[in-house]
């Protein structure tokens, strides 16, 4: 069996296309880096977003502000969690995401998603309930078809997506960096080989 060889190069390589990784692509785009996601499936329903999400909890500075809730107190409340008491959660990681949740939230909403409602009697017409922290802060969306937006927009931004590219090797350099990847098409005899500046 001959496999066909695509070799490519790119200065961002993003090795799946849910999505973490379509945020990933669409940002290194709007910074002028040509990107190329690998996706073992397909971006359209990808990951675990891809059969939709409706909430996502968030520090909401015109809600939170308001009632004196403060990112110190979010990150307080997010020690609490029970992940974190076990030691499965990274305190670095949980602080940068009470500071730069909102940031993604208004991203998203930039991306299409809904986030305000008119019926919605807080600050911006945010609808939160209450889930993990001391007040209300999940933050309920429209986000059934939340990977199609954001494919939608990879595309618009000129990011390249190869679906059904099932991501075999990790190339590294000799000092251990990744520097691209080799992939094997899940549905025809070929082998991607990407070359790139930066792995995700």
């Amino acid at each position: 069996m001959a496999y066909e060889i695509e070799r490519l190069e790119t200065d961002v390589l993003v090795i799946g296309g849910g999505l973490a990784g379509s945020m990933a692509a669409i940002q290194a785009r709007e910074n002028d880096a040509d990107v190329i996601v690998l996706e073992q499936g397909n971006t359209y329903r990808s990951g675990n977003a891809g059969s939709g999400l409706d909430h996502i909890f968030s520090y909401v500075p015109p809600v939170h502000e308001k009632v004196g809730y403060t990112k110190d107190f979010m990150k307080s409340d997010m020690l609490q969690n029970g992940l974190m008491g076990l030691g499965l959660g990274d305190r670095k990681i949980s602080d940068h995401f009470v500071d730069v949740s909102y940031e993604r939230i208004l991203l998203l909403e930039k991306y299409g998603l809904n986030f305000r409602y008119d019926n919605s009697h807080l600050e911006g017409g945010f609808r939160l309930v209450p889930q993990f922290h001391s007040v209300p802060t999940s933050l309920h969306f429209e986000g059934r078809d939340i990977m199609v937006k954001l494919t939608e927009q990879m595309k618009k931004a000129g990011v390249r997506i190869i679906n059904r590219a099932q991501v075999v090797k990790i190339l590294t350099a000799e000092s251990g960096e990744a520097i691209g990847a080799v992939a094997v098409d899940t549905r025809k005899e070929k082998v991607y080989v990407v070359s790139s500046k930066t792995s995700i």
